[in-house]
């Protein structure tokens, strides 16, 4: 089990998750939503996380 790396959520096997190719962050499925819309990274801050 993975933990967001934003806010610490813990992120199941078959959860809606997502891993930045840029820093190796897993993200939950709020800080993904927020990573597909600004197009950035809400754990590194770099573009096209996804």
């Amino acid at each position: 089990m993975a933990k967001c790396a934003v806010c610490g959520e813990n992120i199941g096997f078959f959860s809606d998750k997502l891993k930045c190719k840029r820093c190796g962050a897993w993200l939950c499925k709020d800080h993904k939503y927020i990573a597909v819309q600004s197009n950035r990274c809400p754990a590194c801050g770099k573009h096209n996380p996804a």
